[in-house]
């Protein structure tokens, strides 16, 4: 995911640095209390990369699922105070490298072409309206 900077950073004066900090441990606040176990990220203030778990097999997650990543990136930016722009793909744990590749690589697309602020995914996209 990338994260946009939160209006904070952009104010003269403010220590940028701890800004970021804040806005992505409100991220990181929301994205704990809106899934189901423990996600794993890497963030900085720029985005990165997060693992959600799960429960059904990566071959069931469906429109519903898809629905619900949608809102959760909604929920992300609201919380965050910044635009995010997320790609994501299902996948079993034996696959997890290739999709956070192929993610990557989605999102980078989205971004070059102007998709903005949402989730962009393998086979779905999500926006986020802060």
């Amino acid at each position: 995911m990338s994260v946009g900077r939160h209006p904070d950073e952009l104010v003269p004066g403010v220590d940028h640095a701890v800004a970021a900090r804040r806005k992505l441990r409100r991220l990181r606040n929301e994205l704990q209390r809106q899934t189901a176990g423990v996600p794993l990220s890497v963030l900085s203030g720029g985005g990165g990369l997060v693992l959600i778990p799960h429960k059904a097999p990566a071959a069931d997650f469906g429109p519903g699922d898809r629905d619900r990543l949608s809102q959760l990136v909604v929920e992300l930016g609201r919380m965050c105070g910044a635009e995010v722009l997320a790609a994501a793909t299902a996948a079993p744990p034996e696959g997890v490298a290739d999709a956070a590749r192929l993610a990557g690589e989605v999102r980078e697309v989205a971004e070059a072409s102007g998709r903005g602020r949402g989730c962009t995914c393998s086979t779905m996209c999500c926006s986020n309206t802060s």
